[in-house]
């Protein structure tokens, strides 16, 4: 029994020498070196079903794709990469096709492996064979080259800077120079966060009053141009009615209603008993208009008007001059830093 044994071992031993003698094996490209992707071609005859499926002529044709996690290939995964791998049967001729990536000089040689194994991995569980047997394949190696002998490098070049489009330079230079005076302009901004804030309370405040001054002068002299049609009365009531809606907006007070002694004493206290001569004089205007709106029938309670005066005239001119004046002066002020309550009082 035991010498039956091994005469069936020999002979089966035999039969696969005999199965993989004149196997061809191509490599593509023919000249490899590191990072190139290579095909490995390995072709050759048996009469063994390596695929464990039914044929029965020498033209049936089938393909398995084969798993590239496989010991006899990871033991080379320091010098190349199997990316996949098939079988391929037509009749009793096979194909072994190997997709690999080289990444070092020298010689690629993959040790005998059983492809059995390889193809009994790969195959679906409903088509494992219930008996195995051993087919060893032995590739033959293959050398990768350096593309640095090839061309006779040997030395490397040093690192270039990187190469400047033309004008790149000065751009990065602009927008470095804006990213320095934005910085400085943001620290300096949040330094000086109230005297910011109070310099536009000033320029906006004496935007306000230039144009309540343009305001009132445009309308004192609409009612110059339209003077014939008003009576005295009339006159003296539109003259105040112009320059109380002026005092009111210049000092951000409801004055529409005061009469002449409560603006005095409106002026004593916004100034401190120190009224500016301007303020005084339309005091003395409120209190002329008013005599000439109240007093009927007195001898001066009418507007002077002859070859050498005109009164109606004379008061437009010399409000309009001091409105002006008064728009002139805050802006000033304003420029100067003069305190925010001598600006809302008007002060010369």
């Amino acid at each position: 029994m035991k010498k039956t044994f091994l005469i069936f071992i020999f002979l089966q031993f035999s039969f696969l020498l005999n199965a993989v003698e004149g196997g061809t094996q191509f490599v593509f490209p023919k000249n490899i070196y590191v990072g190139d992707d290579v095909e490995i071609s390995y072709t050759f005859r048996t009469e063994i079903n390596l695929l464990f499926d039914d044929f029965d002529s020498e033209s049936d044709f089938s393909t398995l794709k084969l798993t590239s996690d496989f010991s006899g290939f990871n033991k080379l995964s320091d010098k190349c990469f199997v990316k996949n791998a098939s079988i391929t049967r037509t009749g009793t001729e096979y194909t072994l096709l190997i997709n690999a990536v080289v990444w070092k000089t020298g010689t690629i040689d993959f040790q005998p492996f059983d492809l059995v194994s390889l193809i009994y991995l790969s195959l679906p569980e409903e088509k494992f064979a219930e008996s195995r047997g051993v087919f060893w394949i032995d590739l033959e190696p293959f050398e990768v080259g350096s593309i640095a002998e090839k061309n006779d490098v040997v030395s490397f070049l040093r690192h270039a800077s990187p190469i400047l489009l033309p004008g790149t330079k000065f751009l990065i230079i602009l927008l470095s120079v804006s990213l320095v005076v934005a910085v400085f302009l943001l620290v300096f901004f949040f330094m000086h966060v109230p005297a910011i804030s109070d310099f536009f309370s000033r320029v906006l405040l004496a935007a306000t009053m230039k144009r309540n001054s343009r305001i009132a002068v445009r309308h004192l002299r609409k009612l110059l141009k339209k003077s014939p049609s008003f009576d005295d009365r009339e006159f003296a009531a539109e003259f105040q009615k112009i320059l109380r809606k002026f005092l009111c907006s210049h000092f951000k007070e409801d004055l529409s209603c005061a009469t002449t002694n409560d603006l005095s004493r409106k002026f004593a206290k916004i100034f401190l008993d120190d009224v500016p001569v301007e303020f005084e004089r339309f005091v003395d205007i409120f209190a002329r208009t008013d005599y000439i709106r109240f007093a009927h029938g007195k001898s001066d309670s009418s507007f002077v008007k002859n070859a050498e005066i005109d009164e109606r005239k004379n008061l437009v001119d010399e409000v309009v001059f001091t409105i002006i004046a008064l728009g002139r002066e805050v802006s000033r002020a304003s420029v100067k830093s003069q305190p925010m309550e001598e600006l809302n009082g008007g002060a010369l």
